[in-house]
């Protein structure tokens, strides 16, 4: 996807996350960006700055993201049997 300047690398980046979540596969990440985007989703799930999620250990990163990404298939799979 590459980078243009701090401000419009994060604006090109954010929409491109939005087009990978509307449509998986459309876009192809590149360099550390997806690294980017896990650490922006962790500081706001967690209410921290960012520095904050570096400061983690790798390994405590690594399991938060791994439990929230499993509550959210968790979620998805409760509620398509409730919709039944």
């Amino acid at each position: 996807m590459g980078d243009g300047g701090r401000e419009g690398g994060l604006k090109k980046l954010a929409g491109a996350y939005v087009m990978h979540v509307k449509s998986p596969g459309s876009v192809v990440f590149e360099g550390d960006e997806e690294e980017r985007i896990e650490r922006a989703q962790l500081a706001l799930l967690l209410h921290k700055l960012p520095s904050e999620i570096d400061a983690m250990p790798l390994r405590d990163v690594e399991d938060v993201l791994a439990i929230y990404n499993a509550n959210q298939e968790i979620q998805g799979w409760s509620g398509s049997r409730r919709r039944r």
